[in-house]
């Protein structure tokens, strides 16, 4: 109970980071976006991992919630790279590139947060 209560405020405050960050430079938003992202991930999918281990998980949920995490990782990878292309070669293309990669990456994450989120609710 406590990781879900911890896993939904953390997806508060990633929300409350990107609403903030709009007042910020790009770079700025865009590094925040990817630390808050990367906190959700640490906190929910172990969880949920965990849940797995407990049995409360069948094993295709998990390679299911795998197969998201992956997918959100590798984005978030993108991301984090096209951020420090940008931060060497500042340019509009690399402002577009980033901005496609981080709302990639957020996409991704709010996939595998929809799909593990329940079964850390039924906890």
């Amino acid at each position: 109970m406590k990781r879900l209560i911890r896993f939904n405020v953390l997806l508060i405050v990633l929300l409350l980071c990107l609403i903030a960050c709009a007042h910020s430079n790009f770079q700025e938003t865009a590094y925040k976006a990817l630390a808050s992202s990367a906190s959700v991930y640490e906190n929910g999918y172990p969880a949920f991992l965990e849940l797995h281990k407990q049995g409360i998980v069948s094993d295709a949920q998990k390679a299911k919630g795998r197969d998201l995490a992956v997918k959100y990782w590798a984005a978030y990878h993108a991301a984090q790279e096209a951020l420090e292309a940008y931060t060497n070669y500042q340019s509009a293309d690399n402002i577009d590139t980033v901005n496609v990669a981080v709302n990639e990456m957020n996409k991704l994450l709010i996939d595998l947060t929809k799909y593990i989120e329940p079964f850390l609710k039924a906890r």
